[in-house]
């Protein structure tokens, strides 16, 4: 096994550029500042308000060796200066991903970026079905998203879905992954996370998420257009060293709306604050502890046997069959 930098590049930052969002009243994971309804935090209170200040991070990132900013939230699109961050990003000649649930994209802010290069919108739809859809969002949130998607397609915007796996979402997604033949689809888990935490009837049973890692995770016809977070890999090999690393502090980190700087952005635990520290000092100093060896668990599998390689680094790596499967959690949210 190749040994790993012990001061890997940052491929990807992402930055909460509000914490603020118009869909408060549903779980979920990425909203991690336990919002509920007419609940706002002010601009004032927020780290990253200033574009001044945002463009201040894009360049340490892009100094650490970023080649993508990844903007969150919240919902970004609640930013009226998010076109101007854009183009800071594209200034920077990095590519940008803007996170959102869609109900505030219009043809005027698509129109606006389409003169800058590698930037793309990541919608949120979580089922075909509008009734699930809109029960796990919000009312007129499937609606919005697919509204969202079509407004990309028409101004040639690069396109990707996200989808939170959940319980009541988890037979459809097939047949959601399906209609979208074209574009990218980012599977992930509903963690205990954010509000998510008041929902444990939510969370998705293990011989489920083996359905999905076997018929679309890992199936030739959908590679290179479906990827998974927050969810175990399983790799059926063919023998040989199967080695798994989990990006979180090795390529990621993530930047709160308070300067809070997290592994990733379903951390629960911080490792340092931008207001007290420089994110090169942060990025270089303060996460050791997910670039030691022994949180780079690996193993070796025997022909077609199943290896369990979960998201995270706290349990070794496992062989097992399908009826051992088991589902870890992650360091970073266990």
């Amino acid at each position: 096994m190749k040994g790993i930098p012990k001061i890997p590049k940052l491929h990807r930052a992402f930055i909460e550029v509000t914490p603020n969002c118009n869909y408060r009243i549903k779980p979920c994971d990425y909203c991690r500042n336990f919002q509920r309804e007419n609940d706002t935090i002010a601009p004032t209170d927020n780290m990253i308000h200033s574009l001044e200040y945002v463009k201040k991070l894009v360049k340490q990132a892009k100094e650490l060796g970023a080649a993508e900013i990844v903007l969150t939230g919240g919902e970004p699109f609640l930013r009226e200066d998010l076109v101007d961050i854009v183009k800071t990003i594209s200034d920077e000649d990095l590519k940008t991903l803007i996170a959102t649930n869609g109900s505030e994209v219009t043809p005027a802010f698509l129109g606006q970026i389409q003169k800058y290069e590698g930037v793309a919108i990541q919608v949120s739809l979580d089922s075909l079905d509008i009734k699930i859809n809109d029960e796990l969002r919000e009312p007129g949130a499937y609606s919005a998203a697919m509204n969202a998607i079509n407004l990309c397609k028409k101004y040639h915007v690069p396109l990707q879905i996200s989808t939170t796996l959940t319980a009541k979402n988890v037979a459809g997604i097939q047949d959601l992954v399906d209609y979208f033949p074209d574009d990218k689809i980012k599977l992930r888990r509903l963690v205990r996370e954010g509000l998510a935490e008041s929902r444990p009837d939510l969370f998705v049973k293990e011989e489920d998420l083996i359905r999905i890692i076997q018929g679309i995770v890992l199936n030739s016809k959908y590679r290179g257009r479906v990827a998974a977070e927050q969810i175990p890999y399983v790799f059926d090999c063919d023998g040989g060293p199967d080695v798994y690393r989990c990006s979180a502090g090795n390529s990621i980190a993530f930047l709160r709306f308070n300067g809070d700087v997290t592994p990733c952005p379903s951390a629960n635990f911080v490792v340092g604050n931008l207001d007290k520290e420089s994110l090169k000092d942060i990025w270089e100093k303060n996460f050791d502890s997910f670039r030691d060896e022994q949180y780079r668990p690996f193993g070796y599998c025997g022909r077609n046997a199943l290896v369990s390689a979960p998201r995270g680094f706290n349990v070794p790596h496992k062989i097992m069959d399908l009826n051992e499967f088991q589902t870890y959690g992650c360091k970073c949210t266990g």
